[in-house]
């Protein structure tokens, strides 16, 4: 390693996809206390906060345990917090919102039916087989 960029800046480094991630998380607790005019530019700060962290994750190969089970809390959490307060401003109905979730309640079933199936491998190998 360069010895102007020391073992330890790396490390820390290695940090970043999940704090990019946190990013989002942080995102989805305010968006719903924002005034509408920002909405927007939150939704594309999620949106690219959504797809920095994977990047980076991958091209540096800083992937981490904590880095597969936050990227989709901070998406749902998002979804849910965007989705939620646009059914409360009366943009998105109810029913509308009910659709949006589906999908994710369809993935929770199959997640937890191979679960008790015993047919389940790592997160990682179920994760890409049922998204």
């Amino acid at each position: 390693m360069s010895e102007n960029f020391p073992e330890q800046s790396i490390n820390a480094l290695r940090h970043i996809p999940n704090a990019i991630t946190s990013v989002r998380i942080i995102v989805a607790a305010i968006f719903p206390f924002c005034p509408e005019q920002m909405h927007i530019g939150l939704i594309v700060l999620g949106l690219a906060t959504e797809f920095l962290d994977g990047f980076t994750a991958r091209l540096f190969k800083w992937t981490s345990y904590l880095g597969q089970i936050l990227d989709p809390v901070a998406d749902k959490l998002f979804v849910l917090s965007v989705s939620l307060t646009w059914v409360w401003l009366g943009k998105l109905t109810v029913l509308q919102w009910l659709l949006i979730g589906l999908r994710d309640f369809g993935v929770l079933f199959i997640f937890i039916a191979l679960i008790a199936l015993g047919s389940i491998g790592s997160v990682r190998s179920v994760k890409a087989r049922i998204t």
